[in-house]
């Protein structure tokens, strides 16, 4: 059997900055993937009971991880701009 204790894990989170797999110089923030529910809602510009209200209505793009609401910051661009088109309900 290998010793893999060199080797670090896959994470499934952003790179950091001092991660040896990221090609970023060491000032650069982390990549951020998701949002949690009050970031979401401030980054969105609405309060967190209405962002609450359309994910229970299904109406935001979010992931459950457990018990945890994740929301994709891409998905959430991609909504919020067809949202101002008026192409998504």
């Amino acid at each position: 059997m290998a010793d893999n204790s060199t080797t670090a894990p896959v994470a499934l989170g952003p790179l950091l900055a001092t991660d040896p797999r990221c090609n970023a110089q060491a000032n650069t923030p982390p990549i951020v993937l998701g949002l949690r529910p009050r970031e979401a809602a401030k980054a969105i510009g609405i309060s967190a009971r209405k962002l609450w209200e359309i994910t229970n209505r299904r109406e935001i793009p979010h992931v459950k991880l457990g018990r945890a609401i994740i929301y994709p910051v891409h998905e959430l661009q991609l909504w919020l701009t067809d949202k101002a088109k008026g192409t998504r309900t």
